[in-house]
């Protein structure tokens, strides 16, 4: 193949971005002078009724007008929200694509065609996995050999989908793993990416889920990226409890939150600088090369450019901190781990909370505090089913 092929991270193309006329909203010369673009769609496409009691992502089949504009050649549906209109949802999702000329992978009608890869060339192909026994990961539809669901990750079942592969053909792994909202990837998945990188069968690796940039390991020209962040995802407007709402073109929200959560009135819901940053990677297939080149998705406005002066050398200053720190002594990397997931954990709960009181008041938000005492303290009460239950009411 001539030319690069970039793979983009995060990607959802509902939300505000319908608001606008369908236009490639990417301004970046390395993505627009691709032979291939590929993208995590971070969402379910249909007109379904959400699943209950799950923060989620799903878009109106106009989006996919969206993804013809940005020239998307083909999407991993390995991920956490592609279930989010219910297993009918993975079989609209996968019509409304395929009516729109848009390649998929990594979830399917069937085990065996979500674990069937996308062909770039008679020598590489790209496979899709989920993540899907994970505290960060729930709610995830599993495909069987009768159902639809995402492609899961097991070492076993990549060792088996690489085996399967024609003699000489290569492999990129584009796997949905990790915490979300933290810039340090688990032990676990460092170990896994790699020791997946030594395989002879694997080019490389691109990760997502975590809505962070985080760094990459190298295994000679290989690279394996844990996660690219949010490519394009625009900001949309959540209803009681925690649902995409469908709002007029000119409604405007009295509340705003940078955070996932249920919420009592239609709040919209916005990005902190951190969840606009992504990587935008690009692969050589004939030299085997990978390389990255940083993007920013403006605030107001759905529009992505690269990086350029200072904010570009800050991102690949931490790349390639965050490099030293994959591969760097183990203790240190879980204590920083820990520390990201603490300082995180802390600040979004009191964000939470202080968002909670102005939209409910003191009396509310004490109500809360104690439906969530009882819940933990009595065995037989779900405490997210009962949560769900009070916002609910």
């Amino acid at each position: 193949m001539n030319g690069h092929i970039c793979f983009a991270g995060d990607l959802f193309t509902g939300g505000l971005l319908l608001r606008e006329t369908p236009t490639n909203v990417v301004e970046s010369a390395t993505f627009r002078s691709a032979a291939l673009r590929i993208a995590n769609l971070e969402h379910a496409i249909g007109t379904g009724d959400p699943i209950p009691r799950k923060s989620t992502l799903h878009a109106p089949p106009e989006a996919v007008d969206h993804l013809q504009a940005l020239s998307i050649d083909a999407v991993s549906l390995a991920n956490n929200h592609m279930q989010d209109l219910g297993p009918e949802g993975i079989e609209e999702t996968i019509r409304h694509l395929d009516a729109g000329g848009i390649d998929w992978f990594g979830a399917g009608r069937t085990l065996e065609e979500a674990a069937e890869p996308y062909r770039i060339d008679d020598d590489l192909v790209v496979f899709g996995f989920c993540a899907f026994d994970s505290p960060s990961l729930t709610k995830i539809e599993v495909a069987t050999a009768d159902s639809p669901g995402v492609n899961p990750l097991s070492r076993d079942h990549v060792d088996e989908s690489l085996q399967d592969l024609d003699p000489g053909t290569r492999a990129i792994l584009y796997v949905h793993w990790g915490i979300e909202n933290v810039s340090v990837p688990p032990v676990a998945v460092v170990e896994l990416a790699q020791d997946l990188l030594d395989h002879p069968r694997v080019a490389g690796i691109v990760g997502a889920h975590p809505h962070r940039v985080q760094g990459y390991t190298a295994y000679g020209t290989k690279r394996a990226y844990f996660s690219l962040g949010n490519f394009l995802f625009p900001d949309f407007h959540l209803k009681p409890p925690v649902a995409v709402a469908d709002v007029p073109a000119d409604y405007a929200a009295e509340y705003r939150t940078k955070r996932y959560h249920p919420v009592t009135e239609v709040t919209r819901k916005t990005w902190p600088a951190t969840a606009r940053t992504s990587l935008l990677v690009t692969y050589d297939s004939d030299s085997g090369a990978f390389d990255h080149v940083p993007l920013f998705q403006d605030a107001a406005d759905p529009r992505v450019r690269e990086l350029t002066g200072l904010r570009r050398i800050a991102v690949q200053a931490w790349v390639a901190i965050s490099k030293r720190i994959v591969e760097g002594p183990p203790a240190l990397h879980r204590t920083l781990l820990t520390a990201n997931r603490v300082g995180y954990t802390l600040g979004n709960t009191l964000g939470i909370i202080r968002f909670l009181y102005r939209q409910n008041g003191a009396t509310w938000l004490l109500q809360l505090f104690l439906v969530g005492l009882v819940a933990t303290i009595d065995p037989r009460t779900a405490m997210n089913d009962r949560l769900y239950e009070f916002f609910e009411e």
